[in-house]
Parts: C-alpha cells; structure tokens; sequence
C-alpha cells in the first residue's frame, strides 16, 4: 500500500475519534453522532491523503535519484574496468620480472643471516668460557679469604 493510502485511512480514522469524542459520543443521540462523525472522518482522510501523497512523490524523488547515484556509479565502474585490467596485468609482468631478484635477495639475506648467527654463537661460547674462568677465579680467591681468616 502506498503511503497516501495509508496516511488517509489512519487520518480518517483520527478524525472520526476525533470529532466522536468532542461531540458528545454516546450519549444516546444515534443520528447526531453520525452527523457529526463523518465531517471529521472525512477531513481526517483529506488530511492524511495530502500528507502520504507528499511523502509518497518525496520518497520517490529520493529514490530516483539514488537509482540515478547508482547508475552513475555503474557506469564510472565500466569505464574504468579497461585502465584498471591494464593496470593488472602491468603489476603482474613486474611481479614476474621482480621474482627472480627478489628471491637472489632472499638467498644473500639468508646466507648473511646464516653467517651472523654462527659468529654470535662463537662469541657466545668465548663469553661462557670467559665467565667460568672469572667464576674460578673468584671461588679460588674466596676459599683462599676464608682459610685466612680460619
């Protein structure tokens, strides 16, 4: 259901209650109450059919245009499928040119890394030997304090 459907049933409603209420519903007068129902039921209509039209052609409007973005950005995408293959297939040749240097970079890289850490290893060891030695030395030098002092 369109909004202008929707908005003068929900308005003739409103104002049918409307003008029931203010006239005294109820209160046993059958034919005057009816009477005066139908006047405010029927502005009530008037006034939301206005109202669901507005937004009704509103809606449209916004919805035209958005299909308008839409299209617009379809066709942007179209034109710039041609530049966007080439672009592809120009980062894929150089990928393919920049493979085999990029893999001698990784053999030296590990190689020089391979070098390193056997060089750290071997200073580590000198290191340890260095400390034991030290270590010794001062164990002897205690133990020679606490004869002395014995």
């Amino acid at each position: 259901m369109s909004k202008l459907v929707k908005f003068a049933v929900v308005g003739g409603v409103i104002g049918g209650a409307a003008a029931y209420f203010q006239g005294g519903g109820g209160n046993g007068e059958g034919t005057s109450a009816a009477s005066s129902v139908v006047p405010g039921a029927a502005g009530g209509v008037a006034v939301g059919a206005t109202l669901g039209f507005i937004l009704d052609r509103r809606g449209r409007k916004k919805a035209a245009k958005r299909a308008g973005r839409t299209v617009a950005l379809v066709e942007y995408g179209r034109k710039a499928k041609p530049t966007v293959d080439v672009a592809l297939a120009r980062a894929r040749e150089a990928a393919e040119v920049a493979r085999p240097h990029v893999e001698q970079a990784a053999s030296v890289a590990k190689e020089r890394a391979a070098e390193s850490a056997e060089l750290a290893r071997h200073r580590a060891q000198e290191q340890v030997v260095a400390a034991r030695h030290r270590a010794g030395e001062t164990v002897l030098k205690t133990r020679h304090r606490v004869a002395e002092r014995l």
